[in-house]
Protein backbone atom coordinates (compact mmCIF):
# COMPACT_ATOMS: atom_id res chain seq x y z
CA UNK A 1 0.00 0.00 0.00
CA UNK A 2 1.30 3.27 -0.67
CA UNK A 3 1.59 6.30 1.68
CA UNK A 4 0.34 10.02 0.90
CA UNK A 5 2.83 12.81 0.58
CA UNK A 6 1.51 13.91 3.89
CA UNK A 7 1.28 11.18 5.65
CA UNK A 8 4.74 10.85 4.19
CA UNK A 9 5.92 13.43 5.48
CA UNK A 10 4.37 13.23 9.13
CA UNK A 11 6.45 10.05 9.49
CA UNK A 12 9.57 11.54 8.43
CA UNK A 13 8.93 14.55 11.24
CA UNK A 14 8.17 12.50 13.89
CA UNK A 15 11.09 9.97 13.20
CA UNK A 16 13.03 13.18 12.99
CA UNK A 17 12.14 14.69 16.28
CA UNK A 18 12.49 10.93 17.97
CA UNK A 19 15.55 10.55 17.32
CA UNK A 20 17.08 13.93 17.66
CA UNK A 21 15.35 13.53 21.70
CA UNK A 22 17.02 9.90 21.76
CA UNK A 23 20.13 11.18 20.37
CA UNK A 24 20.47 14.13 22.76
CA UNK A 25 19.56 12.61 25.72
CA UNK A 26 22.57 9.64 24.48
CA UNK A 27 25.07 12.59 23.84
CA UNK A 28 24.07 14.13 26.98
CA UNK A 29 25.00 10.51 29.12
CA UNK A 30 27.26 9.43 26.47
CA UNK A 31 29.70 12.51 25.92
CA UNK A 32 30.92 12.80 30.38
CA UNK A 33 30.94 9.21 30.80
CA UNK A 34 33.72 8.47 28.45
CA UNK A 35 35.12 11.69 29.62
CA UNK A 36 34.77 13.99 27.26
CA UNK A 37 33.33 17.86 29.14
CA UNK A 38 31.05 19.60 26.47
CA UNK A 39 28.59 21.87 27.77
CA UNK A 40 24.74 21.61 26.83
CA UNK A 41 24.97 24.00 23.49
CA UNK A 42 27.99 22.04 22.51
CA UNK A 43 26.04 18.65 23.15
CA UNK A 44 22.99 19.96 21.02
CA UNK A 45 25.27 21.11 18.14
CA UNK A 46 26.72 17.99 17.96
CA UNK A 47 23.31 16.19 18.19
CA UNK A 48 21.88 18.81 15.25
CA UNK A 49 25.06 17.79 13.46
CA UNK A 50 24.32 13.47 13.42
CA UNK A 51 20.62 14.35 12.83
CA UNK A 52 21.33 16.71 9.60
CA UNK A 53 23.88 13.22 8.45
CA UNK A 54 21.54 11.18 9.39
CA UNK A 55 18.79 12.78 7.45
CA UNK A 56 20.86 13.25 4.24
CA UNK A 57 21.48 9.43 4.77
CA UNK A 58 17.89 8.59 4.74
CA UNK A 59 16.83 10.83 1.90
CA UNK A 60 19.46 9.47 -0.42
CA UNK A 61 18.46 5.88 0.69
CA UNK A 62 14.99 6.13 -0.13
CA UNK A 63 15.65 8.09 -3.26
CA UNK A 64 17.38 5.05 -4.12
CA UNK A 65 15.30 2.18 -3.13
CA UNK A 66 12.20 4.19 -4.61
CA UNK A 67 13.73 4.74 -8.40
CA UNK A 68 13.85 0.81 -9.58
CA UNK A 69 13.56 2.12 -13.19
CA UNK A 70 17.61 3.37 -12.60
CA UNK A 71 19.00 0.23 -11.59
CA UNK A 72 16.41 -1.79 -14.23
CA UNK A 73 14.93 -3.59 -11.80
CA UNK A 74 11.02 -3.30 -10.82
CA UNK A 75 9.42 -6.18 -9.44
CA UNK A 76 8.56 -8.06 -12.84
CA UNK A 77 11.55 -8.84 -12.31
CA UNK A 78 11.76 -11.07 -9.20
CA UNK A 79 10.64 -14.99 -9.09
CA UNK A 80 9.76 -16.28 -5.27
CA UNK A 81 9.01 -19.96 -4.89
CA UNK A 82 8.61 -22.47 -2.36
CA UNK A 83 12.84 -22.85 -3.04
CA UNK A 84 13.92 -19.17 -3.02
CA UNK A 85 13.99 -16.03 -4.41
CA UNK A 86 15.28 -15.45 -8.04
CA UNK A 87 16.08 -12.46 -9.94
CA UNK A 88 16.27 -12.00 -13.34
CA UNK A 89 17.54 -9.40 -16.35
CA UNK A 90 16.44 -9.33 -19.38
CA UNK A 91 14.11 -12.38 -18.69
CA UNK A 92 17.89 -14.10 -18.03
CA UNK A 93 18.05 -15.44 -14.43
CA UNK A 94 21.06 -13.18 -13.35
CA UNK A 95 21.19 -14.19 -8.91
CA UNK A 96 19.24 -16.82 -6.81
CA UNK A 97 19.10 -17.07 -3.18
CA UNK A 98 17.77 -20.13 -1.73
CA UNK A 99 15.75 -20.97 1.49
CA UNK A 100 13.74 -22.87 3.03
CA UNK A 101 9.97 -22.16 2.89
CA UNK A 102 10.09 -21.57 6.83
CA UNK A 103 12.25 -18.67 6.09
CA UNK A 104 10.31 -17.47 3.28
CA UNK A 105 7.24 -17.68 5.49
CA UNK A 106 8.83 -15.83 8.21
CA UNK A 107 10.17 -13.04 5.32
CA UNK A 108 6.74 -12.33 4.30
CA UNK A 109 5.05 -12.69 8.35
CA UNK A 110 7.78 -9.69 8.72
CA UNK A 111 7.19 -7.79 5.90
CA UNK A 112 3.68 -7.48 6.24
CA UNK A 113 4.05 -6.47 10.37
CA UNK A 114 6.26 -3.82 8.85
CA UNK A 115 3.22 -2.76 6.29
CA UNK A 116 1.13 -2.08 8.74
CA UNK A 117 2.98 -0.33 11.33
Amino acid sequence: MSQSRRASALEAVANTAIGFCISLLATLIILPAAGVVATSGQSVAITLGFTAISLARGYALRRLFNRPQRTGLTPAHYHIDSRGVSVYKSGVPVARMEMSSDQLVGMAQDALRASRE
